[in-house]
């Protein structure tokens, strides 16, 4: 299994704000790894190209492309 410490989380949420608190509360209270925030599934799916995740956090409303359309992307 994996530790927490070596897991990663991407964030996809155009909200700002909510990025950064949920980001802060991944590194301080379950010291994830790396916490990455992409605000669209546009930019979220670049960063995905170049990193796996264990976790992904995702808004269901986004610009551009929604939640959902991103899953269902990523599921390919």
């Amino acid at each position: 299994a994996k530790r927490v410490q070596d897991m990663s989380v991407l964030i996809v949420d155009d909200e700002e704000k909510i990025s950064e608190l949920i980001r802060i509360f991944l590194e301080t209270a379950f010291e994830f790894g790396s916490v990455v925030t992409a605000p669209t599934a546009i930019l979220a799916a670049q960063k995905f190209q170049n990193q796996d995740f264990d976790l992904i956090i995702l808004d269901y409303v986004l610009p551009g492309k929604s939640g959902i359309e991103y899953i269902e992307q990523l599921k390919g």
